[in-house]
């Protein structure tokens, strides 16, 4: 099962999956890159995932320091058939870079109501 994710600043929307080869669902095209998540830890009042993804996308690229001056929201779906799930709408917390492995790690949580 294919997951989808989109990274939103302003109006900008930036859209990848973890399948094979790039998906388009409701006009709205996903490119294929290494993305991943964790499963999400569902608390009480907030919930939280960690994305890994190559740091020379959008919006890995901009944590590598001290992190972009605009915030970075999140939803996270996934596709069943041709249709998209929410299964996580949060924002970018923060990220880190994991040497070793040559990826940044963000760290997303729920939007507060």
């Amino acid at each position: 099962m294919a997951t989808l994710f989109e990274f939103t600043v302003g109006s900008t929307v930036y859209r990848y999956t973890n399948a094979q080869k790039n998906v388009t669902v409701d006009s709205q095209a996903y490119t294929s890159i290494y993305i991943e998540r964790s499963e999400i830890n569902l608390e009480q009042l907030n919930s939280s995932l960690s994305i890994k993804m190559q740091p020379d996308q959008f919006p890995a690229k901009y944590f590598l320091d001290t992190g972009p001056p605009f915030r970075v929201n999140v939803t996270v779906y996934s596709l069943l058939a041709s249709s998209k799930v929410v299964v996580f709408d949060g924002y970018v917390k923060k990220g880190s870079f994991e040497n070793k492995k040559g990826i940044v790690v963000l760290r997303a949580t729920t939007k507060l109501p």
